[in-house]
């Protein structure tokens, strides 16, 4: 693993925000409070620099009436800075 890559997973826990305003998806309630297990004392992301949270994403169309579909899977990992 590249060095910079284990750095970029921790930026997010460190850059400006502001109050009242969703500007990226690490200023969700969510993002921050998720916890693994309820009985876990930290939240997920705050447990290790390098724990990542993921996003399935999946979308499908017919472009040709019904002859044949497209569609692709993807992850996204969460925690890189845009």
């Amino acid at each position: 693993m590249r060095r910079e890559f284990a750095e970029q997973l921790a930026q997010w826990k460190h850059r400006r925000t502001v109050d009242g305003h969703f500007l990226d998806l690490q200023d969700a309630s969510m993002f921050n409070q998720f916890k693994a297990l309820p009985t876990d004392a930290m939240p997920f992301a705050y447990e290790s620099n390098y724990n990542l949270q993921l996003a399935l994403n999946m979308d499908w169309f017919s472009p040709f009436e019904h002859s044949y579909s497209v569609g692709c899977i993807y992850m996204s990992i969460l925690n890189l800075p845009r």
